[in-house]
């Protein structure tokens, strides 16, 4: 399949949008596909073609008509988050809808939007109103000229269907996100040892609304007084030490801020439990959740309203009930103090992640769609 994959963000430039492209390109090649990648990262081409712009509104029309002419290209995959091809500001570009019928017109041609983010909540506060809305609203109209579109997780794609054209809504589908933090090698194994002394609890995110933070630390201070002060300590990834908020501040609580994603890597493989709680649950949109499960790590998550049953959620990791940090507090410490079930754990979520989540599945899943 001939390819124009269209993410403004691409590796060096960090975030997950970066990340996620970055490791789809890459796999795109794996499997034998011909990609052309059009972005603003300034990047080598490694197996695929590098087109680089930074305009992507009404403008730059034709040129995206040329290239996937020029490229023979059977499909468009964007990478859609409005503040990726909008200016960062309020992330509207409504030219953009522009380039995207124009695509859908060529005899062949496929326009497919990977939506990473629709739109900013539209909520009843000034920005929510002023932005959210006009988000909203843009998406709408772009969904006029899609032929597909793919979503993180089912409660967005449940959404999104009652307000989908009708001819659009059979060619809307799931895609979950993969870890964006690589396993370098099979060699690399978690740590499995049942009977412990010590023990290191890990976050890694950042500073969302949607991170339960306050539950991070309650677990962190129940495993310290039920375990002993010099036997548990936590690592926080994803957070600038200049940024740190006062909740992850104290002894024996060290932040790591942004490491390589390497660095990343070891700090999982050297840690007991994952603590990742949500608000809104966890789900197939997580990035933080696969690259714990990636990496043969038990994770501790939350159960809340977009936490579907279309993936047995329950059967490769533990859930605690949402916006209850005592409940997870006691959570993370029977875990911490069940070794065997821990870790028998870790490696049902490694293996669902392997079958289920990984970026190998997560192409292959795209491209069955237009084989």
């Amino acid at each position: 399949m001939r390819v124009l994959f269209i993410s403004p963000h691409f590796k060096p430039m960090p975030g997950g949008v970066s990340d996620y492209s970055f490791q789809f390109v890459h796999e795109l090649v794996r499997q034998g596909h011909e990609v052309t990648l059009v972005t603003r990262a300034q990047v080598k081409g490694d197996g695929f073609e590098v087109v680089t712009r930074v305009d992507f509104g009404a403008s730059s029309k034709e040129d995206f008509l040329n290239l996937a002419k020029e490229k023979k290209a059977d499909v468009s995959l964007f990478q859609w988050t409005p503040l990726a091809f909008g200016p960062k500001s309020y992330g509207i570009i409504l030219g953009l809808g522009l380039v995207l019928r124009a695509l859908g017109q060529l005899e062949g041609h496929r326009v497919h939007l990977m939506v990473h983010e629709s739109h900013y909540p539209v909520l009843l506060n000034p920005r929510g109103l002023l932005i959210g809305l006009p988000h909203f609203l843009q998406f709408l109209f772009f969904m006029l000229f899609c032929h597909r579109l793919s979503f993180s997780h089912m409660g967005t794609l449940k959404k999104w269907q009652k307000w989908a054209p009708k001819r659009l809504r059979p060619y809307m589908n799931v895609l979950p996100v993969f870890s964006n933090i690589s396993l370098r090698s099979s060699d690399q194994l978690h740590s499995e040892a049942s009977n412990k002394d010590s023990y290191q609890l890990v976050y890694f995110g950042g500073q969302h609304p949607t991170n339960d933070l306050t539950s991070v630390r309650k677990a962190f201070d129940h495993c310290q007084k039920e375990l002993g002060p010099d036997n548990v300590t936590l690592k926080v990834v994803g957070i600038r030490p200049k940024d740190c908020p006062a909740i992850f501040k104290g002894e024996g609580i060290e932040v790591l801020g942004h490491l390589e994603e390497s660095k990343v890597s070891q700090v999982l493989l050297e840690s007991d439990l994952l603590c990742v709680p949500f608000t809104d649950g966890v789900s197939t949109r997580r990035g933080t959740v696969m690259a714990g499960l990636e990496h043969g790590l038990a994770v501790l998550s939350t159960d809340s309203y977009n936490t579907l049953d279309d993936i047995p959620w329950r059967d490769f990791l533990a859930l605690s009930g949402a916006n209850n940090p005592t409940s997870y507090g006691e959570r993370a410490l029977s875990l911490l103090r069940d070794g065997v079930g821990r870790n028998d754990l870790a490696k049902k979520g490694q293996d669902f992640y392997r079958s289920h989540f990984s970026c190998k599945v997560a192409v292959k899943a795209l491209t069955t769609l237009y084989s």
